[in-house]
């Protein structure tokens, strides 16, 4: 178990809550890491024996799932930036005004949500 108040000298005060990463003194019970020169480092938190505990997962399931957040994130802010930067053209090349092509685009947005956002709505593609 990883000590909640570490060994206390009269020098060091440690606020509530503190654990301790390392087991310099080998006396820990908590699970270490395991690796090279990594024997002395606690696990905090604690992972459990579940494999789908995400301190258990594999390097290449952590990177799997660290791309894509990544793809993801990057998915959905550039094209809700590159939109506006056209905004400007349209404008000067039509007679729409800037309302309605806000508007424009929040229809075609509710749309390819409904079409493609919920799976009840599959049915429609069908």
């Amino acid at each position: 178990m990883v000590s909640e108040q570490p060994d206390i000298t009269p020098t060091e005060v440690f606020p509530p809550g503190t654990v301790r990463l390392i087991d310099t003194s080998g006396h820990e019970l908590s699970k270490h890491a395991e690796g090279k020169g990594q024997d002395d480092v606690l696990l905090v938190p604690r992972p459990s024996e579940d494999p789908e505990d995400p301190l258990n997962w594999t390097f290449k399931r952590k990177l799997l799932a660290t791309s894509c957040v990544v793809v993801y994130t990057i998915a959905a802010a550039y094209p809700s930036s590159a939109v506006y930067s056209v905004v400007t053209p349209i404008r000067k090349g039509t007679s729409l005004t800037l309302t309605d092509i806000n508007n424009g685009t929040g229809i075609m947005v509710r749309l390819v949500v409904y079409l493609f956002g919920d799976r009840s709505s599959q049915r429609v593609l069908k």
